[in-house]
């Protein structure tokens, strides 16, 4: 059986093709590497379709992604009806971090990771970067808009986790790690599925 069409840097391509059908039919869609928006919500919506009320569980094992694509696939599941549960498989990082906080149930497997920080925002025209230490003080529009996205992520994380504001900001600016024992206990994930 050939393994598919890869990448130049070897690794299959972006679709949800032949190996997700398996996940397809147990209502699970599989979240790798850095995830695009565009694959993981028109598979939600694919399952959405076909069945409006069971659950959609998002298997997360993944080093992050960008903030644009981030915001497509949280809007849809605060407009999706069926309940969408989040499940790490692995890792959790960066804009994988903040997905898994949209979800229902945050569930994760014993040797799971998790990482958030500040977002790093890049200028189009020049590609400088803007270190999260320094996130606050960038008074560009187009920071500030994210720099409220980031606040108002959060505030969210704070209500749903009854962690303190500012030492969820303190651990954004250092890219805090949590293993599992210490997402739960902070009430970052619901439960731990052995």
């Amino acid at each position: 059986m050939k393994s598919g069409r890869k990448t130049p840097g070897g690794r299959a391509p972006k679709t949800l093709g032949t190996p997700w059908a398996g996940f397809r039919s147990s209502r699970k869609v599989f979240i790798d590497t850095s995830f695009y928006g565009d694959c993981v919500c028109s598979e939600i919506e694919r399952l959405f379709r076909a069945s409006t009320l069971n659950p959609i569980t998002l298997c997360i094992d993944s080093s992050g992604g960008y903030l644009k694509e981030l915001i497509k696939v949280e809007k849809l599941i605060e407009n999706t009806l069926a309940p969408i549960d989040g499940l790490v498989v692995g890792q959790a990082r960066s804009a994988a971090f903040y997905l898994l906080q949209a979800c229902r149930k945050r569930l994760a497997y014993p040797e799971a990771q998790f990482m958030f920080h500040a977002p790093r925002i890049l200028y189009p025209k020049t590609s400088t970067l803007i270190f999260r230490k320094k996130f606050y003080e960038v008074k560009a529009h187009r920071v500030l808009g994210n720099s409220e996205l980031y606040l108002n992520f959060l505030e969210s994380l704070a209500k749903r986790s009854g962690q303190p504001i500012e030492l969820l900001r303190k651990w954004g600016s250092e890219e805090k790690i949590f293993t599992v024992e210490e997402a739960k206990e902070l009430g970052f994930i619901d439960d731990i599925v052995h």
